[in-house]
């Protein structure tokens, strides 16, 4: 198979004494996604620390085998299409580049689970520490890990190969100790974003009168995909009894996805389509979070939303639902900085919107908690330093 190009001779010897950490990812920029941005924007954090970050990733489409972006080398290997080919040929190929760069690098810092398996077995034989990233709460059920033989196989695998798992909730922890994996090759470390106060570089009045809306309207905004695990579906219902005593209300609903047409539709037959407002993908989230009152994540099932740090990091009170994978449960506590609605409890999530929508002194008071508990727990650059002490920890001399 065609490789990318090795690094040159000039660029190893410049870097030889610094760490060096290959992120492999199935996934990587410019393609877009929750576990995608957390992968590129830790990889920036880690390398104004200093450490030489390799992105290993498979070839998509035309873009070119190799890039620079952001000081960020990313080699995309040549892999087949799917099925298990595509996870053989990604093993072969991420495995023949660590082969021939195998002195670049000390820890193979793997981010999902096909991944953490292919880096795994790479690291095994090659001598390198290996650090596997759980991404979603329900990694552990879609793979089998607890239910079939050839899961609990994987498991196996992942014990003898991989020093140390990462669990982004404490769910996901849980899960790992009750596969049988040891306390200690788990470490808990969240996702993380950036901080800053980014909405106010925009003017709310300007920006509604675009929209045109009246100062006097309110706003209710979810961020995401578009996808049956968002629980957009019910969010529509919830928002028809929202407008009954809160006609003034605007749902903003910023994302693409396969339920997109299907939303539409059934916003027509609740009869809130005109207060209903679908923006599509949008490279600038927060120029509508500077006009946002409330954020809402009605989600089924979720990991840690990306959307929800940025809202919460920007004062905003956020309602969540009680997913089944406890991704909104780790970062939103109930009452303090947030509200956390059962899913399908359509009464009591009409309620609590209702509250916020009017009461502009309880949703100022909630938000503030909410980005005083982001700038403590899920800033980036907390983060960032977990895992460069992580890293320290797993290649330290024993």
């Amino acid at each position: 198979m065609e490789l990318s190009r090795d690094l040159s001779r000039q660029e190893v010897s410049s870097v030889d004494q610094r760490l060096g950490v290959v992120m492999l990812a199935r996934q990587f920029y410019p393609l877009t996604g929750g576990y995608q941005n957390q992968a590129l924007r830790l990889a920036q954090e880690l390398v104004a620390r200093g450490v030489r970050v390799y992105v290993v990733t498979q070839r998509q489409g035309a873009l070119s085998p190799h890039e620079v972006y952001r000081d960020i080398p990313i080699y995309r290997v040549p892999v087949f299409r799917s099925g298990y080919l595509a996870s053989f040929s990604f093993l072969a190929s991420s495995f023949l580049w660590m082969v021939k760069n195998r002195e670049k690098f000390q820890i193979i810092h793997a981010q999902r689970s096909s991944s953490g398996l292919i880096a795994g077995l790479i690291g095994f034989v090659l001598r390198k520490k290996v650090l596997y990233k759980l991404t979603r709460g329900d990694e552990i059920g879609k793979k089998g890990f607890q239910t079939t033989v050839l899961g609990r196989v994987k498991v196996q695998c992942l014990t003898r190969t991989v020093d140390r798992l990462v669990a982004i909730t404490r769910e996901i922890e849980a899960d790992l100790k009750r596969l049988g994996i040891p306390p200690q090759q788990i470490t808990s470390i969240p996702n993380g974003i950036q901080l800053g106060d980014r909405t106010q570089a925009y003017d709310r009045a300007h920006i509604q009168l675009e929209m045109g809306w009246t100062p006097q309207i309110s706003v209710v905004t979810f961020i995401g995909r578009l996808v049956f695990e968002k629980g957009l579906d019910w969010l529509l219902e919830v928002w028809q009894r929202v407008v009954q005593q809160h006609p003034q209300g605007r749902l903003l609903i910023i994302g693409e996805g396969s339920e997109r047409t299907a939303l539409g539709a059934r916003a027509q037959v609740l009869g809130i389509a005109d207060t209903v407002v679908f923006l599509g993908q949008q490279a600038d989230v927060f120029r509508f979070l500077a006009i946002t009152d409330v954020f809402v994540l009605p989600s089924r099932q979720e990991g840690i939303s990306n959307a929800l740090l940025e809202a919460m990091s920007q004062a905003l009170p956020v309602v969540v639902a009680d997913d089944a994978l406890g991704g909104n449960r780790e970062v939103v506590d109930d009452h303090k900085d947030g509200y956390v609605v059962r899913f399908g409890e359509t009464e009591a999530c009409v309620n609590v919107l209702l509250m916020l929508l009017q009461n502009p002194a309880l949703r100022r008071e909630m938000g503030e908690r909410a980005k005083q508990k982001l700038e403590e727990k899920f800033s980036l650059k907390s983060v960032a330093d977990s895992y460069y002490h992580l890293y320290e920890q797993l290649t330290a001399p024993q």
